[in-house]
């Protein structure tokens, strides 16, 4: 592989990387939009992509997710803005994510 392929370059005539399906800017307001029907759709309470966001970051931190994964996953530069952001959790959280989760493992919850 001496050359970089290039098809990608060419699979649209829209300017932008990410657009919605007419072509145009993907943008904030037209994600709510989409985030919103989604919730909707799936019957969960409603909270904002960026809560959702923030909840799973967090939540990784704590069941213990290697930080690297989540620095890829999240598409943060370092981990150090993965623990200022998210990890500001309770350290004696774990028991209790343990708890919490041991049912659906089919674990016995300890504590």
């Amino acid at each position: 592989m001496s050359k970089a392929p290039t098809s990608f370059l060419h699979r649209s005539d829209f300017p932008h990387v990410f657009t919605m399906e007419d072509g145009k800017r993907f943008n904030s307001s037209r994600f709510c939009k989409i985030w919103k029907k989604a919730v909707d759709s799936a019957g969960i309470t409603y909270v904002t992509s960026y809560s959702a966001r923030h909840s799973f970051a967090a939540w990784s931190l704590i069941v213990g997710i290697n930080p690297l994964r989540l620095v890829k996953l999240m598409g943060h530069a370092s981990k150090q803005m993965v623990y200022e952001v998210y990890g500001n959790n309770d350290p004696p959280a774990e028991p209790e994510v343990l708890r919490l989760l041991a049912p659906q493992r089919g674990l016995t919850a300890i504590g």
